[in-house]
């Protein structure tokens, strides 16, 4: 996407000249048409490309002047993730029917190791309105604020220098798990992989114990959760020792594996194990019946994300309100009160 992007503005193409078509470019540049098309779908979205069945792809230079506003989006590579493309991809077509274009820059390992310099090249040869920073990225806030770029942070250690923040509210999900725990007779809960702390002192303030366990899972790897997560509840269920009341998955990914090992292991839920799992609106795990979820709406974040900055644009250096996304808990078959705790 770069590379188009700096050949358009640089002049390479001339204004209303056909690209080739997507697969001679594939094939030139070595890539998948996947690649190519993905592209060609987001330069037409910022308005440099302009795609038509008879006509072809067509460069459309005349956009580049086109937009009231231009946002940095800067996120950590997890582009495959469901989460963070629906949350994205919903965020891009909010601020692309108000005319603001989005520039995506992915946090790469080898972009953080080297200090940022894609991010430096866009803050150099580019116009912001302003950013927005996903997740933990260590000195970036400065670089923004050195050049005088206001951003949003979502997610990851609160930076001071920040316009405002997101954060993920899971006030009412964690009051409503803790009610339906105790309504069930629930006596322990087992969490995995991660650890949710202000879940885990609800928990024991009624009365009810808490086990973590990380279950070695790499986050860093998101190729191996789901085959971490199926042998982490495998070793559980055959260890042989007293299962925990609850066993609350807080991956999705992770959950997909271990939903299968419980299924393989003929463990009757919610009779001998209930089960809660993570979930984004739109992409469930599958089971026989009806989970109990701990979910997040990706989709709705972005639009709720983007909302707030269009309110931000006209005076976007001034503090706002921190940005809220709701997690919310949802009962399910796999939850029911049973007399067994």
């Amino acid at each position: 996407v770069y590379g188009f992007q700096q050949a358009i503005r640089g002049g390479y193409y001339a204004d209303g000249e056909r690209l080739p078509a997507i697969v001679e470019m594939a094939k030139c540049l070595g890539v998948s048409d996947k690649v190519v098309h993905n592209a060609i779908k987001r330069l037409t979205h910022e308005g440099l490309l302009r795609a038509r069945r008879k006509t072809g792809i067509c460069v459309c230079r005349a956009g580049m002047h086109a937009w009231r506003g231009h946002i940095l989006l800067l996120y950590k590579d997890l582009m495959t993730s469901y989460y963070v493309a629906m949350r994205f991809e919903s965020l891009q077509q909010r601020l692309h029917d108000e005319n603001i274009r989005v520039t995506y820059c992915p946090l790469v390992a080898r972009e953080v190791s080297l200090m940022y310099p894609t991010v430096k090249t866009h803050l150099a040869s580019q116009a912001f309105t302003m950013a927005v920073l996903c997740g933990r990225a260590p000195a970036l806030d400065q670089i923004l604020a050195a050049h005088d770029l206001p951003f949003i942070q979502v997610g990851g250690q609160q930076s001071a220098l920040a316009r405002t923040v997101a954060q993920y509210d899971t006030s009412a999900a964690r009051r409503d798990f803790v009610a339906h725990c105790r309504a069930a007779n629930v006596s322990s809960v087992l969490m995995m992989p991660d650890r949710d702390i202000a879940l885990e002192e609800a928990l024991l303030a009624a009365g009810i114990s808490v086990a973590y366990d990380d279950a070695r899972c790499d986050k860093n790897r998101p190729n191996e959760i789901q085959r971490c997560g199926y042998d982490a509840v495998k070793a559980l269920v055959t260890s042989g020792q007293p299962l925990p009341g609850v066993l609350f998955l807080t991956d999705d990914v992770f959950a997909r594996g271990g939903l299968l090992a419980l299924a393989e292991a003929g463990v009757q839920i919610p009779q001998s194990l209930r089960v809660v799992t993570h979930a984004n609106r739109g992409n469930r795990p599958v089971f026989p019946m009806p989970l109990s979820l701990w979910e997040n709406d990706p989709a709705a974040e972005g639009v709720q994300l983007a909302e707030h900055i269009l309110q931000m644009i006209p005076a976007p250096q001034e503090r706002t309100e921190p940005i809220h996304f709701l997690t919310r808990f949802i009962p399910g078959e796999s939850m029911q009160s049973l007399a067994r705790s």
